[in-house]
């Protein structure tokens, strides 16, 4: 389901059941993960970066690249050509993949900087995104939210590949980011509030939107202004 929105943190979304009521906001990536507790982990992909992904990369508590995306942040936020930046940009805690993107001068430019780099070229079976998300379950405290950015761009196999993985890792709250899209998998039986609904493919000009499905589904919003 695809929509457009004045503001996607004022998104959200209310399921109702069972005499509760459970919201899902996009405020989360306006917070600072550490000092507010709930663990956010964020993973860049191969693709130009949001403007977003500079403020939540700061504020992640786990920080992955998958393979090419190291390239991204070195040339986009953190390379030496960026040192003079007011704000400086952490390294990641972990790059890792098939590592047949990311170049030479990167990797030794992490390696170098103590960066955990691992070689998992070896599983074919998985997308580095999928090797992320499983990589960023397993380590340290389990984030309340898996953010990653870059899954809307390059080939097509990637991004249906990238959508699906919403729906194998429904019980890790991902969200996948892009220039202006915030995606993520809005449960079975939810109710759902963003700025208004005329149709599901148009802009949101009133204050409730309602979607009813008899499944699970994927929510896109397209942000203006």
């Amino acid at each position: 389901v695809a929509a457009s929105a004045r503001s996607a943190c004022s998104s959200f979304a209310r399921a109702m059941g069972a005499g509760q009521t459970r919201v899902l906001t996009s405020t989360f990536l306006e917070e600072d993960a550490a000092s507010s507790g709930r663990p956010l982990a964020a993973v860049l992909l191969n693709w130009t970066l949001p403007s977003l992904a500079a403020r939540v990369w700061q504020r992640a508590t786990l920080r992955i690249c998958a393979d090419g995306g190291a390239n991204r942040l070195y040339d986009e936020l953190r390379g030496p050509s960026h040192a003079s930046d007011s704000v400086p940009m952490p390294h990641p805690h972990a790059i890792i993949g098939d590592l047949d993107s990311i170049r030479p001068e990167v990797a030794a430019y992490y390696r170098d900087a103590g960066v955990a780099i691992t070689d998992l070229s070896h599983d074919q079976d998985s997308t580095d995104l999928q090797k992320c998300v499983e990589y960023a379950a397993a380590h340290g405290s389990r984030p309340q939210h898996i953010v990653a950015f870059g899954a809307h761009g390059g080939r097509l196999d990637h991004i249906l590949s990238n959508l699906g993985c919403l729906y194998r890792y429904r019980h890790l709250n991902l969200v996948l980011v892009g220039e202006g899209n915030i995606t993520r998998l809005v449960p079975h039986d939810t109710e759902m509030r963003m700025g208004g609904l005329l149709s599901t493919s148009n802009i949101l000009e009133a204050e409730e939107v309602v979607v009813e499905s008899d499944s699970d589904l994927i929510w896109t919003v397209q942000c203006k202004g």
